[in-house]
């Protein structure tokens, strides 16, 4: 069973879910980041825990979700076929801490959009509206195949993304002032077309009806083909025959006496009458015989650009031409100015508006049916046109549905039918995880590191963890085997932890570990046993001496590593033997590791590097420690080696927390992916 869903969406909680609630939108608007800041590590991964769980699977309980969490993370390689060899983004599998839950039935509708919540999403399936391969499914948590075509019946669908159907009487309350503004406005309109049509362009938000913008687009489109019409009529032939017919009746007006003479003035109230006289003067010196005899052909003849015409004329044809090109825009402007296509007709689209009868609530109420609306832009009672269907009709999508319309990438869908094809679990790629969340990589990172619970100590949990996904993404086409040392092995989790995670992943794995204490070895030993079968690779613990220049030999190590893990003893006796509240060691650490594995300090680091790290030939280490000088110390031994980097990285509490090396040119350079800080 599900849990209760009292208060899911309180808004003094602010807990994020998966629904498209609009107070879920506004908890979500005013989420703040986690602040780690003062908080213990476990605190940390606790309250990302909390925020995580509140929304992916919030419906399942907590002791049933650690049963069915599976901690390995999907990936993607991408092939470069380019050879480019460019930067890659990081893959950010912390963000598919969660993606077990997304091939559950009750998730994949809800990703899909097929319901507006996952407890929404659970009654349909469990009323029999879900349908997997044709197949009616009832469980909610049926777990999805790739290929899997899953539906929803579509009057479902349409209810869970539109807007409420309102009941009778609020609908009849919106309709009542609904109509009375109509009739209002009607009535105004009638009474001062024109005065109301002058409105509506100052403000063209305001109230009218959809039968005016009708009538308006009706009109503008007789306008625009009147227009159309007119400034066809206006050709560069018709311009010049008619300037040529101006001047000839100018001429005739003047008389046999020859005192006046074409100018100016002869084409006043004409549009261009310059460039209508220029015409003219540049025909006149030239003397064309088109001033004594003109008609339509030979205006038209004279116009073609032909190649038989010589310079001068062609120089003339130009020139003429675009006279007459000025003119025909100057016309078509003036058509389009005219005031008879900028007028509307107001009192006859005042004849068309009517008022509409006032409902009779009570009769309504008896008899649904008898409602008789006739709005522009309503047909029926508000919202409930259609009285059978559940939803709002005619339909409308609900309010901030374009929020939470995110389409996944690992499904398929056709809104037309309803339907949605399951393509695969969703993956991580570098830069992108097909796992929607509102939570960024560290709430999911500390959430994961919550469950898995591998590591005693948080601080080796944090960097071991980052160090195995790093080493999966980033070896991803290796086809060797992946030899590692882990000294000072202690319980033996390092090596453990590193070999369930490449493992998994299909690498083949060497992992050896020692530690001087023979009370750490037999834990290493039980641990190892607890473990047995649940990986395949190859894991042994020895007992051994960082301190021994023959460590190597007596571990059985004689072929060359890749990597060197280790947690030594890093804490200085002074600090040690400091009281808290002198800001000395943790009461916890004193009171449940002992001294053996605590006190230490560079020169354990000096004997990793000269024992284990130079003697094994490897490619990279990883060593944790607690100081700053212990960094320095190994980047100072190796600072004259040219073939070694050095680089270090802090804790989420931003304390320095491991120094890392590795050698260049060598696949082990992914290792400064690790580092906050290189030198």
């Amino acid at each position: 069973m599900p849990r209760r869903s009292d208060r899911i969406h309180d808004l003094a909680r602010g807990r994020v879910r998966m629904s498209m609630n609009k107070l879920n939108l506004f908890n979500l608007y005013k989420k703040t980041p986690l602040q780690v800041a003062g908080k213990t590590h476990y605190q940390q991964k606790y309250y990302s825990k909390q925020d995580a769980r509140s929304y992916h699977g919030e419906h399942i309980q907590e002791r049933r979700f650690k049963a069915m969490y599976n901690p390995s993370r999907k990936s993607f390689a991408q092939l470069d076929a380019s050879l480019k060899g460019g930067p890659v983004k990081e893959t950010p599998l912390s963000l598919q801490s969660f993606a077990l839950l997304e091939k559950r039935l009750e998730i994949a509708l809800f990703r899909a959009m097929f319901a507006s919540s996952v407890r929404q999403a659970r009654q349909f399936i469990m009323s029999g509206n879900v349908k997997v391969n044709g197949v009616v499914i009832k469980h909610c948590s049926y777990p999805l195949q790739s290929g899997d075509i899953f539906s929803v019946n579509p009057v479902k669908v349409l209810y869970a993304l539109g807007k409420a159907k309102p009941g009778l009487e609020q609908a009849l309350e919106v309709d009542q002032q609904q109509i009375q503004s109509w009739n209002q406005y009607v009535e105004q309109f009638k009474a001062n077309p024109q005065d109301e049509l002058a409105k509506a362009r100052a403000n063209p938000d305001d109230f009218h009806s959809s039968a005016v913008l009708e009538e308006l687009k009706n009109r503008l489109s007789i306008v625009r083909n009147t227009i159309n019409s007119r400034q066809d009529e206006v050709t560069l032939e018709s311009i010049f025959v008619d300037i040529l017919d101006t001047a000839k009746k100018a001429t005739e007006t003047v008389g046999a006496e020859g005192a006046g003479k074409v100018n100016k003035e002869t084409f006043a109230g004409s549009t261009q009458r310059l460039s209508r006289f220029s015409v003219y003067e540049k025909l006149a010196k030239a003397n064309h015989p088109l001033l004594d005899k003109f008609d339509t052909e030979e205006v038209t003849a004279f116009l073609a650009n032909t190649a038989e015409k010589s310079d001068n004329e062609k120089a003339l044809l130009r020139s003429i031409r675009d006279y007459l090109t000025d003119i025909q825009k100057a016309e078509w402007a003036k058509i389009r100015k005219d005031p008879e296509f900028g007028g509307y007709q107001a009192s006859e689209l005042a004849n068309n508006l009517q008022p509409v009868e006032e409902l009779d609530k009570d009769q309504v109420l008896e008899n649904e049916s008898s409602a008789k609306i006739d709005l522009p832009w309503q047909k029926g009672i508000f919202g409930r046109q259609d009285p059978t269907k559940p939803y709002f009709t005619p339909w409308k999508p609900r309010g901030f549905l374009g929020c939470f319309a995110i389409l996944p990438h690992h499904i398929e869908i056709s809104f037309e039918t309803c339907h949605a094809v399951y393509l695969r679990d969703p993956i991580a790629r570098p830069g992108h995880s097909e796992v929607i969340t509102p939570f960024d990589e560290s709430v999911h990172e500390r959430a994961h590191m919550y469950y898995r619970r591998k590591v005693p100590r948080w601080e080796t949990e944090e960097w071991c963890t980052k160090l195995s996904e790093l080493l999966v993404i980033g070896l991803k086409n290796t086809k060797d085997e992946i030899r590692i040392v882990d000294a000072c092995t202690g319980t033996g989790c390092i090596p453990l932890l590193l070999n369930h995670e490449l493992s998994q992943a299909g690498f083949k794995t060497d992992i050896h570990g020692f530690d001087v204490s023979g009370k750490a070895y037999d834990l290493a030993m039980e641990n190892l046993s607890r473990v047995h079968g649940q990986a395949d690779g190859n894991v042994t613990f020895q007992l051994g001496d960082v301190f021994n220049a023959r460590v190597l030999e007596q571990i059985g190590v004689t072929k060359p590593v890749d990597l060197i893990t280790a947690n030594p003893p890093y804490i200085p006796i002074e600090e040690y033997e400091k009281p808290l509240y002198h800001q000395g060691i943790e009461r916890s650490v004193k009171l449940y590791e002992p001294k053996l594995a605590l006190v230490g300090d560079w020169e354990f680091y000096y004997n990793l590097l000269e024992h284990v790290v130079l003697p094994s030939h490897a490619k990279g280490f990883v060593f944790e420690l607690g100081y700053q000088e212990q960094a320095d110390f190994v980047h100072k031994y190796l600072k004259d080696n040219p073939f070694w980097q050095v680089g270090s990285r802090d804790d989420s509490r931003q304390n320095i927390r491991c120094v890392i090396g590795w050698k260049k040119g060598t696949d082990y350079e992914i290792l400064q992916k690790l580092c906050d800080f290189i030198y």
